[in-house]
C-alpha cells in the first residue's frame, strides 16, 4: 500500500493519512491521530504540533501488507530526525541517491531538497513502533540561530538551508539517553495541557540529545563518551573477561583494551547496565563465588580466599560479613548445623 503525503505539517499529514486509509482522524487541539484499519493492519499514527516549528510524527503498528510513504516535492522540506525502537524502517531520498535502513535503536538525521521525492517504507508482519522529529527550519531558526555556530558546521548549514537546496544525511546508533526518551514519549499517560507540556519537553529534549550526539560522532572513535548499542555489547564482553579469572582480573585499563572500548565508556557504561562500578561488581562476584565454594566443603577458608582473589584472609571475612552478616567460620557452621 501506498500513503501519498503534500504537505509537511502534522495535521495535514494526519489528515492526509486518514484520507488514503478511509478512516476519520481525531484531533485535539495540535494533536492528531489515526487509527489503522483492519484491512491494513493494528495500529496508530500519532502527531502533535509545537511552537518554533518543532512535530513529533508516532507510528505504532503491525502490518498485513509493506506500508510505503511518499513525501512529494515542496518548497520548504523540514530537517528531519528519525528513530526506530522496533522493527525495520527504509527511507530514500530520491535523485540524490540516498538509500538506508533503520534497524531497533538507530536513528537518522535528514533533509531532502524540495526538487525531491522522499520514501519512507514500513515492512509488513513486524513491529513497528518509529518516532519522527520533524524541524520547520525557517520557523525554528528564529530560535536557534544564535547558537548555531556552536555546533559542527556541517550540521548548522542543514539548518540553515531552509529553502531547501540541499539534502542532508547521517545515521548512527542512538544513544540510551535517546532510548530513554522515546520510551518515555511513547510510555507516557498524561492528559490536557499536562500532556502537551510533556510532549513538548520530551521534543526540546529529543532534539537537543541528538545534536549532542551527532557532535559526539564527529569526534574520533577513542573520544567518543555516548553509550550505544554496539557498545553494550563490549562491555558485556568486558563483565565476561572481567569474571574469567577473579584471583587474577584485569585492570580497568586492561580490561578496556581487551574489549575494545575506552576506559570512560566502560566505566559509564558498565554503571548504566550493572548500577553499580567494576570494582564493587567484581567484589560482589568474588564474595558470591566464595559462598558457593564454602558450601561446598571441600577447600578451606584460607584457600577460598586466595581462589576468589583475596591475599589477606581477615579482609576477605570483613568482607563477607559486610555481605552476609557473618564471618565465613560461622557461616560454614550454621549451614552444617542446618544440614544436620
Amino acid at each position: 500500500m501506498k500513503i501519498y503525503l503534500s504537505s509537511h505539517k502534522i495535521k495535514e499529514i494526519v489528515a492526509e493519512f486518514a484520507q488514503q486509509l478511509k478512516v476519520q482522524p481525531e484531533f485535539d487541539c495540535e494533536e492528531g491521530m489515526v487509527s489503522l484499519p483492519k484491512s491494513v493492519g493494528i495500529g496508530v499514527i500519532k502527531g502533535l504540533s509545537f511552537p518554533f516549528g518543532l512535530a513529533l510524527l508516532m507510528v505504532k503498528c503491525e502490518l498485513k501488507d509493506d506500508l510505503k510513504i511518499k513525501y512529494q516535492p515542496h518548497d520548504f522540506q523540514p530537517l528531519q530526525f528519525l528513530f526506530s525502537l522496533k522493527g525495520e524502517t527504509f527511507h530514500s531520498i530520491d535523485s540524490d541517491f540516498i538509500q538506508y535502513g533503520l534497524s531497533p535503536l538507530q536513528g537518522s538525521i535528514t533533509a531532502s531538497k524540495k526538487t525531491c521525492d522522499q520514501k519512507i517504507t514500513l515492512p509488513a508482519n513486524q513491529e513497528i513502533q518509529l518516532c519522527s522529529l520533524q524541524i520547520n527550519r525557517e520557523a525554528f531558526l528564529k530560535k536557534i540561530n544564535c547558537d548555531l555556530d556552536s555546533i559542527p558546521e556541517k550540521l548548522a548549514s542543514a539548518f540553515r538551508d531552509k529553502c531547501g537546496n540541499h539534502s542532508f544525511y547521517y545515521q548512527s546508533n542512538y544513544s540510551f539517553a535517546i532510548a530513554e526518551c522515546i520510551n518515555e514519549v511513547y510510555s507516557n499517560t498524561h492528559e490536557g495541557l499536562v500532556r502537551k507540556a510533556y510532549m513538548e519537553s520530551k521534543a526540546q529534549e529529543l532534539f537537543s540529545l541528538q545534536v549532542k550526539q551527532y557532535q559526539d560522532d564527529m569526534m574520533s572513535e577513542g573520544n567518543r563518551i555516548l553509550l550505544r548499542k554496539n557498545d553494550v555489547a563490549l562491555i558485556k564482553k568486558a563483565k565476561d573477561l572481567l569474571l574469567k579469572d577473579l584471583k587474577n582480573p584485569p585492570t580497568i585499563k586492561a580490561l578496556s583494551k581487551l574489549a575494545g572500548i575506552n576506559e570512560y565508556k566502560l566505566k559509564k557504561g558498565f554503571r548504566t547496565i550493572y548500577s553499580t562500578s567494576i570494582y564493587k561488581y567484581l567484589r560482589e562476584e568474588r564474595l558470591e563465588k566464595a559462598k558457593l565454594l564454602l558450601l561446598e566443603d571441600t577447600l578451606n577458608i584460607e584457600e577460598i580466599a586466595s581462589k576468589v582473589g583475596y591475599s589477606n584472609k581477615s579482609h576477605f571475612a570483613r568482607r563477607f560479613r559486610e555481605k552476609f552478616g557473618s564471618l565465613p567460620s560461622e557461616f560454614v557452621k550454621r549451614f552444617q548445623s542446618e544440614v544436620l
